[in-house]
């Protein structure tokens, strides 16, 4: 009867070759299939420490951006209400020099305009966004205009209206950047402005020219005020949107460094899977061939 030998040393290097192919190869299927060079930070242990550190970045980027998105539309919501009370005192200023100068009004003629006017430009100081009242200071969570019925010092700026406080709020948009998301409305302009609506009221039940002209000089000089106010707006925004768009590059290199120690190279692995397969289906068969050879055929 003849028996089967093989070489057991050989057949035993060839089965441990065979195996950590095999291995090598369920990982590439994996890498391939994931994209990724490992699942777990084992896997990646000589670059565990930098990947880290570098998704910690990211995280801090995009929380930054956030904050740029929430603040930013504060100060456009700011910046459309002021741009409202630009409009509504150039309106009010049309009405007051026709007024004074047209000699066929007669008094209590536009008194209903301007409280119009006046109205709508307590409701600009009181808007809000979210739900937070955006000219209060600190105290977003009540209206921060409330006209005083008592005022009496008509054709003078009102001082008397602001329920806020004085303290400034602002965000942290980049690790040592913070911008201003505040603007109170007891600024001068924002008085000259209500103070001049309230007396252009009066000026024209009682006809008192005096006073609707220097309720005519506050509404200039709110208009003055104003527009340099909305042009702060504007910086600020300007400002995020670069800081915003600083952010977006860092987010686009850190995404690329993560990539680099996370993401394999796909046609190297593909590669790499062929050649193993290669080697696999070689191994197999080799040791299929010494388990099956004789005596006769080993010697």
């Amino acid at each position: 009867m003849t028996s089967r030998i093989g070489d057991f040393a050989q057949s035993e290097l060839m089965t441990e070759r065979m195996l950590q192919t095999q291995t090598r190869t369920r990982i590439a299927q994996g890498q391939i299939s994931s994209g990724k060079l490992g699942e777990r930070f084992q896997d990646l242990a000589p670059n565990v420490e930098r990947l880290l550190d570098t998704k910690d970045i990211l995280k801090q980027n995009e929380q930054f951006r956030q904050n740029i998105t929430v603040t930013d539309k504060k100060l456009i919501a700011m910046e459309s209400a002021v741009d409202g009370l630009i409009e509504l005192a150039t309106r009010a200023k049309t009405l007051a020099l026709q007024r004074i100068n047209d000699p066929n009004t007669f008094p209590d003629m536009m008194a209903g305009e301007y409280e119009a006017l006046l109205d709508q430009s307590v409701a600009n100081l009181n808007d809000d966004a979210e739900g937070r009242y955006l000219f209060g200071g600190s105290q977003t969570a009540r209206p921060p205009v409330v006209l005083d019925a008592a005022f009496t010092a008509f054709g003078t700026a009102d001082t008397t209206y602001y329920q806020g406080d004085s303290l400034t709020l602002s965000t942290r948009v980049d690790i040592d950047v913070e911008v201003e998301t505040s603007m109170s409305a007891d600024r001068s302009g924002f008085q000259a402005l209500i103070g001049g609506l309230r007396g252009l009221i009066e000026g024209d039940i009682i006809d008192d020219e005096p006073m609707l002209e220097n309720s005519l000089g506050l509404i200039n000089e709110a208009i003055d005020s104003m527009s340099d106010y909305q042009a702060e707006l504007g910086v600020r925004q300007n400002q995020l949107d670069r800081i915003n768009q600083a952010h977006i590059d860092a987010e686009i290199y850190l995404e690329v460094r993560i990539s680099e120690i996370e993401d394999i190279d796909l046609t190297e692995a593909i590669t790499r899977l062929s050649r193993d397969q290669i080697l696999l289906e070689s191994a197999m068969a080799t040791i299929g061939r010494l388990s099956r050879m004789t005596l006769a055929e080993y010697l």
